[in-house]
């Protein structure tokens, strides 16, 4: 038997929710008020700087815009109005900007994509909304249904970090699981990734 699931959607509506955003954002905001006080920062402070920095200048008004626009998305007279998709478009695209940030993993091409890679998921993941969600239901959902295996499907290298976080939650849990992972960035840039 074959079961495919759709982890993107599932993190997506897991991460959408209002409560949810204001919690991140008043956190990621404290956070950044304590690194504004310090004299000097050590390099992962840097990079910790710089990297909320980017997230909260997405409006929180933004954020608090997500209930309503998902809504819009799944109303179909509202989907069809122009003005209304392209709001709540740009409402749910800024949010998920918010979670995730800047891209660690830029270009498949990079001839140091494994080791920081391999560097990222190494360190503390701060403040990393993505990774409470596999922890607190995704990762337990999956390995409830006793798979003998795990397919990763990665289309896009944006998509590549996040599903690296993912396998490496599932092997936290289930070292021995054999997991494979494919999709057409892998094969279209299968020598950087080789490893």
């Amino acid at each position: 038997e074959v079961v495919l699931r759709d982890i993107n959607l599932e993190v997506f509506l897991g991460l959408m929710k209002e409560e949810k955003l204001l919690h991140h954002h008043d956190k990621r905001t404290r956070r950044l008020k304590i690194l504004e006080a310090k004299f000097s920062l050590d390099l992962r402070e840097e990079e910790e700087y710089r990297f909320l920095t980017q997230v909260l200048s997405i409006p929180k008004k933004l954020l608090e815009n997500v209930t309503p626009s998902i809504r819009v998305m799944k109303d179909q007279r509202d989907f069809y109005e122009p003005e209304l998709f392209n709001q709540a478009w740009d409402d749910l695209r800024g949010a998920m900007r918010f979670y995730l940030g800047p891209n660690p993993l830029s270009s498949p091409e990079s001839p140091d994509l494994i080791d920081r890679l391999l560097k990222k998921l190494d360190g503390p993941l701060l403040d990393d909304p993505v990774s409470e969600i596999y922890r607190e239901s995704i990762v337990s959902d999956l390995l409830a249904e006793k798979p003998d295996l795990i397919g990763v499907s990665i289309p896009f290298i944006v998509s590549y970090y996040e599903a690296m976080k993912l396998v490496k939650h599932i092997r936290d849990f289930a070292p021995d699981l054999p997991i494979v992972i494919g999709g057409s960035l892998i094969d279209s840039h299968a020598e950087p990734m080789a490893t």
